[in-house]
């Protein structure tokens, strides 16, 4: 159990599933299916990029390309958003 709060993956599938919920129970976030697409890409991405490379840990997150390019990602889809 410890080792899947330590996952990358785990949590970058954990945060998409809370997206889509949110998106489904607050009206004032409703999503369309453009956003969702690019969002479940921009996922899809960086879990299959950690599982290539899974070395770093913890404190590999914020020195990872993978990591900052799945954040630019996801700013860019919840900008276009707004």
């Amino acid at each position: 159990m410890k080792t899947l709060f330590y996952s990358r993956k785990f949590w970058a599938s954990f945060l998409s599933f809370l997206v889509v919920a949110v998106s489904h129970y607050i009206p004032n976030f409703n999503l369309d299916i453009d956003e969702l697409i690019g969002f479940a890409v921009v996922i899809a991405s960086y879990v299959i990029g950690t599982a290539v490379d899974a070395g770093g840990g913890i404190g590999g997150i914020f020195k990872s390309r993978k990591f900052w390019a799945a954040v630019v990602g996801l700013v860019v889809v919840f900008l276009a958003y707004l």
